[in-house]
């Protein structure tokens, strides 16, 4: 199973890139996490291990002047309820950012 969670931000590119890439700035949002990045594309997208050895796809996409989304693909998840749950988290988590961001 899978989850799967996305949004815009009003910042430039290379802004949202560093608060996932950069951990400092990702505790600042992503809390008690030690996830290990595999590989990085700067300001493309990312692959992530998290800590309970489920996989995390990170892609940025630029849309104009000041503005970029970011996906997020949660997978290798046991069952429904687990991917719920995790749609949810991120949903939470991608809001935090946006506070971080602001």
């Amino acid at each position: 199973y899978e989850a799967n969670k996305s949004r815009t931000y009003p910042v430039p590119l290379a802004r949202l890139y560093r608060g996932f890439s950069d951990k400092r700035n990702r505790a600042k949002w992503l809390p008690g996490v030690d996830l290990t990045i595999r590989t990085a594309t700067k300001d493309k997208s990312m692959r992530i291990t998290w800590p309970d050895g489920t996989s995390v796809v990170v892609g940025f996409l630029s849309k104009g002047s000041g503005k970029t989304s970011v996906q997020v693909q949660h997978g290798k998840l046991p069952d429904k309820a687990a991917a719920d749950k995790v749609k949810t988290f991120w949903g939470e988590r991608l809001g935090a950012l946006a506070e971080v961001l602001a």
